[in-house]
């Protein structure tokens, strides 16, 4: 009887957290740059209780497993701001907070701050610092060139680079559209955009949520109705526990 309730409790366990992510999922529909998590329920190994039973192996449960960050490109939303840019093909782009920690992003929402410079919209700067002043243009290139036109002509103020990672879906998600290395990720390697297989920047545009509505909604009734299966077992075996208790009595 208590194997019956733990093997009902993992898959509650299991299915609450897939739920979770989901509805996680869900809520950030129209964050842009945001990327899905996919997460999977699987049966955990089954055991032999005895030897008059080896042709009936007893399940022992479920568990969440494989979460892990689905990379498909979201759909691409035009700005019409030229200091707003995404990556269109591999890459994120990198940025530096105040405090040194590394974050990485699709998308970059571009300002010039007090200072001077070429800051997102959280306030960090870009891997390279961009000293832009009080310049008449900005234009961001494909190439990653940072052009600024001021009394002077226009000028090279510097340049944006792409970042890879050996294993992006590794990538711990820091919130919205932020990721953060870790090991499992790998070391990332800058690339000029354009080049060895690196995306491109494209200046005017963002890159949208690749959170599909339907198929979160299908896959949420789905995990929904596996904790309502579950939690059923878990009262069904209360009520025989009940039932054999009352019957000894």
């Amino acid at each position: 009887m208590l194997r019956i309730l733990w093997t009902a409790e993992s898959g509650v366990s299991a299915s609450s957290q897939l739920v979770e992510n989901l509805s996680h999922n869900l809520s950030n529909l129209n964050t842009e740059g945001f990327k899905r998590t996919r997460s999977f329920i699987e049966e955990l190994a089954r055991i032999y209780p005895g030897a008059a039973n080896l042709n009936q192996p007893q399940g022992t449960g479920a568990a969440l497993i494989h979460k892990s960050q689905d990379w498909d490109f979201g759909n691409l939303i035009r700005t019409g701001n030229p200091l707003d840019i995404t990556v269109r093909g591999e890459g994120l782009l990198k940025f530096i907070k105040p405090d040194g920690t590394e974050i990485y992003s699709r998308n970059g929402k571009f300002h010039v701050d007090e200072g001077g410079y070429l800051v997102n919209s959280q306030g960090f700067s870009p891997e390279q610092e961009l000293y832009i002043g009080h310049a008449k243009e900005i234009t961001i290139e494909k190439d990653g060139t940072v052009l600024v036109e001021n009394e002077f002509g226009k000028e090279i103020a510097g340049e944006i680079s792409i970042f890879k990672f050996p294993a992006p879906q590794k990538l711990r998600p820091a919130g919205g559209s932020i990721f953060e290395a870790t090991e499992e990720s790998g070391e990332p390697v800058s690339y000029r955009p354009g080049e060895a297989g690196a995306g491109e920047i494209l200046a005017g545009y963002q890159e949208g949520s690749n959170v599909e509505l339907y198929k979160e909604m299908t896959e949420l009734i789905v995990a929904q109705r596996a904790f309502q299966l579950s939690a059923g077992f878990i009262r069904n075996a209360d009520d025989m526990w009940g039932m054999a208790n009352n019957m000894r009595g």
